[in-house]
């Protein structure tokens, strides 16, 4: 027989929440057979899942209650992606959790700044917090919420790639559990090794690379062309150091007397 070749006009279907049905049209020559496989049980394909030669596919879905969901299939042995929107937003998915100085994963000390990343923590514009008349960072912030070991944490900002949080100083044992919350949804618990400090130094730039963020004794930010005199005093920046004398306090920003780290530097 013919050698057969197959083109599709679309290889990414989309599908309304509520149920419709999407088409595919298949290329070859008239004498070139094809099925359709891989349907999952809310989507129904042509009757005989089998033809000949150039047609169009029409491929239904039932109607999803559910979060958005995505398939892949095969048609005439092109893989298909069909999409369908849910009823419910997607939850929030945690996927990694770093020292806010360093931009490195590990174990999380109580205390540190860590920086969140996913798709759905928080909402679309980044949302800054604000201490409440308490003096303290909150631990709901434009929705979202995030916990370790089920101890609320306090919140810095929020957006939907990115949250960043403070341990609990509460936190104990070897493993957290950590959960991204955005409107009432969940994230699946992420673990994370637990240690006495993970100490990281906050960059000029952000990345946690490079030149360190760092004062001058007059006043200016240290660099190339403002560097250090000798003997002079410079300010630096860290987070990670663990429990603290006297003893931390979630979402207090360190006042008088300054509190030092217990473990030694």
């Amino acid at each position: 027989g013919p050698t057969c070749a197959y083109s599709l006009d679309s290889q990414n279907l989309t599908m309304p929440a509520s149920g419709g049905t999407a088409k595919s049209v298949i290329q070859t020559a008239s004498s070139c057979s094809w099925n359709v496989s891989r349907l999952p049980t809310w989507i129904t394909g042509p009757g005989a899942g089998t033809g000949t030669g150039s047609a169009s596919v029409s491929l239904t879905a039932a109607s999803n209650p559910g979060p958005p969901r995505t398939v892949f299939i095969l048609i005439a042995g092109l893989r298909v992606a069909i999409t369908q929107e849910g009823a419910v937003p997607a939850g929030p998915a945690l996927l990694a959790v770093e020292n806010a100085g360093s931009n490195l994963t590990g174990p999380i000390a109580p205390g540190e700044i860590v920086a969140l990343y996913g798709s759905g923590l928080g909402p679309a514009q980044l949302a800054e917090a604000q201490v409440d008349g308490g003096g303290l960072f909150p631990q709901q912030l434009a929705g979202t919420s995030v916990s370790f070991n089920g101890l609320p944490a306090p919140l810095i900002y929020t957006s939907a790639a990115q949250v960043a949080a403070v341990v609990p100083y509460g936190i104990g044992g070897t493993t957290a559990q950590v959960i991204v919350t955005y409107q009432g949804q969940a994230s699946a618990a992420l673990s994370l090794g637990v240690t006495n400090s993970s100490p990281g130094l906050f960059s000029l730039d952000s990345t946690g690379r490079g030149q360190a963020a760092a004062v001058n004794q007059d006043g200016s930010i240290n660099g190339p062309t403002t560097p250090a005199k000798m003997g002079d005093i410079i300010s630096i920046y860290a987070t990670g150091e663990g429990q603290t004398t006297p003893s931390g306090v979630d979402g207090k920003p360190a006042g008088s007397p300054l509190p030092k780290p217990i473990l030694p530097l």
